[in-house]
C-alpha cells in the first residue's frame, strides 16, 4: 500500500521563508557548525498542551513548537539537533524529527533555542 501526497493540503498553511540552516558535523574530532541559506515552505506552530504534558518532567518549561516543512526533491532533511534561524532571529532546534517524505512534508518538533 503505497503512502498518498498529502502536501497539497498545506497549501495555504505553509509560506515560502528564507532561513538558515544550522548543521553539525565532526571534522578532525572536533564538533564544527555549518551555516546555510534555504527557501523553505514551512510552517510552525506552538505544540499542544496535550502532546507537551507527555514530555519528561524538566522539559514542559520549554517553548515546544512543531514545524511542518513540504518535502521537495533535493531536500535534505533536518537531523536531532540541527536548528532553523528565522528572519525575526528566532531560532528554532529539532528535537524530534519525523520523516513523512513519502507523504509530501515533513515534521519536526522543535524547541525555541535561547543560546
Amino acid at each position: 500500500m503505497s503512502i498518498p501526497n498529502v502536501s497539497g493540503a498545506l497549501r495555504g498553511w505553509t509560506k515560502k521563508t528564507t532561513v538558515k540552516v544550522v548543521t553539525k558535523k565532526i571534522v578532525n574530532y572536533r564538533t564544527v557548525e555549518d551555516t546555510t541559506d534555504a527557501t523553505l515552505d514551512l510552517m510552525i506552530t506552538p505544540m499542544g498542551p496535550e502532546r507537551v504534558a507527555r514530555k519528561p518532567e524538566e522539559q514542559r518549561s520549554w517553548a515546544w513548537y512543531v514545524a511542518h516543512i513540504k518535502s521537495r526533491s533535493g531536500m535534505v532533511p533536518l537531523k536531532l539537533d540541527d536548528k532553523i534561524i528565522m528572519p525575526s532571529g528566532k531560532t528554532y532546534r529539532v528535537q524530534g524529527p519525523s520523516d513523512w517524505s513519502m507523504a509530501g512534508f515533513y515534521a519536526y518538533e522543535m524547541a525555541e533555542d535561547y543560546q
